[in-house]
């Protein structure tokens, strides 16, 4: 049984809990799962996501590796920038999707799925020969708190030094709550406006506490996995491992707006022109 660091608060507050095919102990929802999905629509929720993988980049050649792996196109982001793509392999079909963040011309973050992170990782290793660059798995040292809902920046601006009126879509940037250490990213898989919160695993109860005091006003629930499943199933989201999988290429699946053909030769580029040619 694996736990995340904010285990203990979803007993605290009575959730009903399940098994992850990963084998982490989740909240499936604290009251229902309607109740908690149009809270967030009408309010504003949080949940604990710290069970994604985070596998940190770094090196030269830490760009060009990065471009090798995903068919969007990591050269056309600055520092604080992230964007969504999918890695696929030599048949172009998907191997995972991701999310990746620059932090520096050297350090790139690859954000997966628990369900893909060790298999990922391995990916990326095999793909790594030759190039100036290693890779590190940062995931448990971790807690990630996503803050969802039209309330969201109301809320998160009252505790945080991150100036989150000029935090565009797809953007981060690092601060403090009170004196814990942060990093906010406006990224959410619910549809609404939103933010996700990445502190050090022993700093997160103490955040958890800090975004629920400070939610109170704002009408702050917590919401478990089951609720963020009905949320992106309403926004279209596709959740990699369940809506498609590895025998799926990104035309069949609605993911090949994000392809870029002219950011070079990524894996499984030329088997996707010829899916593209023929048709899914």
């Amino acid at each position: 049984m694996k736990l995340t660091p904010l285990y203990q608060k979803h007993l605290e507050l009575g959730a009903k809990m399940y098994t992850t095919g990963m084998g982490y102990e989740m909240p499936a929802y604290y009251t229902s799962v309607a109740e908690e999905a149009r809270n967030v629509r009408e309010r504003v929720g949080m949940n604990d996501v710290s069970l994604m993988g985070r596998l940190d980049i770094k090196g030269k050649d830490a760009l060009a590796l990065t471009q090798k792996l995903i068919v969007n196109n990591a050269a056309r982001l600055a520092d604080g920038q992230a964007l969504y793509s999918v890695m696929c392999n030599d048949k172009g079909l998907i191997v995972d999707d991701v999310v990746v963040l620059r932090f520096e011309q050297e350090h790139f973050r690859i954000i997966t799925s628990s369900m893909f992170r060790a298999k990922t990782q391995v990916w990326i290793r095999e793909h790594m020969q030759g190039l100036n660059t290693y890779l590190t798995d940062v995931s448990s040292s971790l807690a990630m708190i996503g803050v969802q809902g039209p309330k969201s920046r109301d809320l998160l601006r009252g505790i945080t030094d991150i100036d989150l009126s000029k935090l565009g879509f797809f953007r981060f940037a690092f601060g403090k709550f009170g004196k814990i250490p942060c990093m906010i990213a406006r990224l959410g898989f619910s549809g609404e406006l939103g933010y996700e919160c990445y502190v050090n695993t022993e700093d997160a109860m103490a955040t958890w506490d800090v975004i629920a005091k400070a939610g109170e006003p704002h009408g702050v629930k917590p919401y478990g996995m089951d609720t963020l499943d009905a949320l992106r199933w309403e926004k279209g989201f596709v959740f990699f491992g369940f809506d498609a999988t590895e025998k799926e290429n990104p035309y069949e699946c609605r993911l090949w707006p994000f392809i870029r053909y002219n950011c070079g030769d990524f894996i499984g580029r030329d088997a996707l022109l010829k899916i593209k040619e023929t048709g899914p």
